[in-house]
């Protein structure tokens, strides 16, 4: 009896909480609605698989895919800046998310916007809803994903498959995936995607943190604590972090299983640990 009434009690938790989420969300999407771009609801119905590219180290290796010209191919952030690849592999998709690319004075940015405006293939720059297009050029396309984050259960599968709301941007492949999702993609492969910022994590005496970032194009050192992104003694937001994006691909994943769609993680030693990276170069097509 005991335990059928603590059942009962955990079924109606969590179903009051899926119920407030709900009402969260609706109110949001009428907000949203009323005030910014719709979100892209078209079905690209894609007649070939994808191929995710991340900045990561492993990024190198998309040379030894042998069938990457029957792929469709979406590359992130700064890989149009740091690759000279970006006009050979002519990618299909682009994607934005973090908000650093709203800043079009920034340097780094200004110049991978200069970039976009030389590319001469039809091309979608996926990129949130509320942000506006950045770029002046007609062989770009724009893919509005949802800014709506829903963190309820209910509908979620049938929400985020027809990008009416997102599981959490952390970082940009989390968005990457949840766009592929909502493009219909059967088959996602991702590559470039270590996700180990836990290893490149180290403090000083000043007890400033500093980041080693490796990516396929370089290695960097950033102190975090200068430039304002944590404080001293806030060690522990960048690792809450790093779990958020740990939790986010978690769910995606479950998102993945409900709609039959398969994600191969083509970097063995990254740590995202929930797609199956029982997968070679060779054999992606």
């Amino acid at each position: 009896m005991k335990k059928c009434i603590i059942k009962i009690l955990r079924f109606t938790k969590i179903n009051i909480k899926n119920f407030f989420c709900f009402i969260i969300f609706i109110l949001r999407y009428i907000q949203v609605s009323l005030r910014f771009q719709k979100t892209t609801r078209v079905e690209l119905l894609p007649d070939k698989n994808l191929l995710i590219i991340g900045n990561g180290p492993s990024a190198k290796t998309i040379s030894e895919i042998n069938d990457i010209k029957n792929l469709d191919l979406l590359c992130v952030n700064y890989f149009a800046l740091e690759n000279q690849a970006f006009f050979d592999l002519k990618p299909k998709f682009y994607c934005l998310i973090d908000p650093a690319f709203l800043n079009i004075t920034e340097g780094r940015v200004h110049a991978l916007i200069e970039i976009f405006e030389q590319v001469d293939w039809e091309m979608t720059l996926v990129i949130p809803q509320k942000w506006l297009l950045l770029v002046n050029n007609k062989k770009i396309t724009r893919f509005s994903i949802s800014s709506i984050y829903y963190s309820g259960k209910w509908f979620r599968t049938k929400l985020v498959s027809n990008n009416i709301v997102n599981i959490g941007h952390q970082n940009v492949i989390n968005g990457a995936i949840q766009f592929a999702i909502s493009a219909k993609y059967k088959v996602i492969y991702l590559i470039g995607v270590e996700n180990d910022w836990h290893r490149e994590l180290f403090v000083n005496r000043n007890n400033d943190v500093l980041r080693k970032t490796k990516h396929f194009y370089g290695e960097s050192i950033a102190n975090v604590t200068d430039s304002g992104t944590v404080i001293k003694g806030e060690l522990f937001k960048y690792f809450y972090w790093y779990y958020n994006t740990l939790l986010i691909y978690h769910e995606i994943a479950r998102v993945c299983n409900d709609l039959d769609i398969k994600v191969y993680n083509l970097v063995p030693e990254s740590y995202i640990d929930v797609f199956d990276k029982n997968i070679s170069l060779d054999k992606v097509k």
